[in-house]
């Protein structure tokens, strides 16, 4: 929710900005009151656009390694689409739509992708305009089709919160959700089942919301805690600040994070 308040606060203080400077136009133009009004509605707008625009334009980049997962495998091809990327690996039966993480990078999710689609689960990883999921949350919706006999949705962080907004409304289409360092924003059906995964020295994800969103859970639910693992090592993309610090290399986190849900995705 941390990203969800700073857009807002961003957006508040262009706003504010915006009125401000209409009643500088006010008490200081000689214009007519119709032809200030627009005038100061107008700055408004520029204020409130570049402000957005400022505080979207900077988010956390793919590593190295992330960029490099995007050649593939020996068992993994993959392949960019409009809208994203498919990892398609040796797996025929169940695919996921991964929603990044908020101010993140597409591509930071490569590795993990990847990590994944060997173990048997091809996985599509969306991009989000501006990288903020919840302006695409029926992403999914681009890519599920009837190739695969099982969906889910993944998000990871603000990712999570438009994934399970996604499968809130689309009990029907999906077999499950998988929640990286997040928790529902909506009530899940008990049609789907659910796996939350996160790290042990997370220390962005607020554990009271976390406990709140239990309520939203399906009877389905599993939860794992990647012991040593924080915030950020679900995807590529460096340190991010306010986080705790991992006691396990990103790489380590990743390949457990994959292998729990390979597990679990077994008996789904």
């Amino acid at each position: 929710m941390r990203y969800l308040f700073l857009t807002a606060a961003a957006l508040a203080l262009s706003a504010l900005l915006g009125y401000a400077f209409s009643r500088l136009v006010f008490r200081c133009g000689k214009a007519g009151r119709a032809k200030r009004i627009l005038a100061g509605l107008l700055a408004a707008i520029l204020l409130f656009s570049a402000a957005g625009l400022a505080y979207l334009g900077v988010y956390s980049r793919a590593a190295d390694e992330a960029m490099r997962a995007l050649e593939g495998s020996g068992s993994v091809t993959v392949k960019k689409l409009e809208g994203g990327y498919l990892f398609d690996g040796p797996g025929d039966e169940k695919a996921i739509v991964f929603y990044p993480g908020g101010k993140v990078q597409t591509e930071a999710y490569a590795s993990l992708m990847l990590l994944l689609a060997e173990g048997g689960t091809d996985c599509f990883l969306a991009d989000m305009p501006f990288r903020i999921a919840f302006f695409r949350i029926n992403a999914a919706d681009s890519f599920i089709s009837g190739a695969y006999d099982g969906w889910f949705v993944m998000g990871h962080s603000l990712g999570g919160f438009a994934a399970s907004s996604y499968a809130s409304s689309h009990p029907d289409g999906l077999r499950g959700i998988i929640l990286l360092a997040s928790y529902p924003v909506k009530e899940l059906s008990d049609k789907l089942c659910l796996l939350s995964v996160y790290g042990s020295e997370d220390g962005i994800l607020e554990m009271d919301e976390y406990e709140k969103g239990r309520g939203y859970w399906p009877s389905d639910s599993a939860e794992a805690v990647i012991q040593g693992g924080n915030h950020a090592r679900f995807g590529s993309y460096g340190i991010q600040k306010g986080d705790g610090e991992a006691a396990i290399s990103e790489r380590e986190q990743q390949e457990e994070t994959a292998r729990v849900i390979a597990e679990w995705l077994e008996e789904h």
